[in-house]
């Protein structure tokens, strides 16, 4: 059996994880449907606070491997019963 280096490494999409992609995806959908409604520069600014805060919590936040991974560890109790 062969041993291929880096095969279970994690996939990223244009440098995000896929669970911040696609964060960043749908919330880039839901900024530009705010156009639909009309067009003024007063939304283009509101839209594109919108896009820059969106973008770095997709980048720095949820594809962060230690940051996830320290916000889901479920970390055993020293003390299991009162009977220890």
């Amino acid at each position: 059996m062969r041993n291929y280096k880096k095969i279970r490494q994690t996939p990223y999409i244009y440098g995000f994880s896929i669970v911040g992609f696609f964060t960043f995806a749908i919330g880039l959908i839901i900024g530009l449907l705010a156009f639909m409604g009309g067009f003024s520069l007063l939304k283009l600014i509101l839209v594109s606070i919108y896009m820059v805060v969106l973008f770095v919590v997709s980048k720095l936040v949820l594809s962060n491997k230690a940051f996830i991974a320290k916000m889901t560890d479920n970390v055993l109790p020293k003390k299991y019963s009162e009977y220890e």
